[in-house]
């Protein structure tokens, strides 16, 4: 986990992301620990880089990710949300799950992410595999 929280602080910090879409995603394997393996810690050190390079954090509704817990934090700290479901099947596009999220977690407009919200020219590219440890 420390190896793979790592890679994700290196791209949120180093490529001029807008969002992070399949937020705190955990092979099929791992998913059922997500709450154990994505500790408090752990889901701090993501959102510290979604607040710092004000990055938006997707709320997928295929994956049912990042979850209600990380939700309402990350709503706490002011970090801002949009959808997603990825286009793997025929439920692209259905956001029902995001829709609940958003009910029972108090998202509101102005928690949402818009296009005029980006940074992303401002932020220079630079390779996360370049990086020195």
């Amino acid at each position: 986990m420390e190896f793979y929280v790592d890679q994700i602080e290196k791209i949120l910090a180093n490529e001029p992301a807008d969002i992070y879409v399949n937020p705190l995603y955990l092979p099929r394997e791992l998913a059922p620990r997500f709450n154990e393996l994505w500790t408090d810690a752990r889901v701090n050190r993501v959102l510290d880089l979604l607040v710092k390079y004000k990055i938006a954090l997707e709320i997928n509704s295929l994956s049912r990710l990042p979850g209600h817990r990380v939700i309402r934090i990350a709503k706490a700290r002011g970090i801002k949300f949009t959808f997603g479901t990825n286009n793997q099947n025929a439920n692209i596009g259905r956001l029902e799950w995001a829709l609940k999220a958003v009910k029972e977690c108090g998202i509101t407009k102005e928690d949402m992410w818009f296009p005029s919200d980006s940074i992303r020219r401002s932020r220079p590219t630079i390779h996360y595999n370049t990086i020195k440890e």
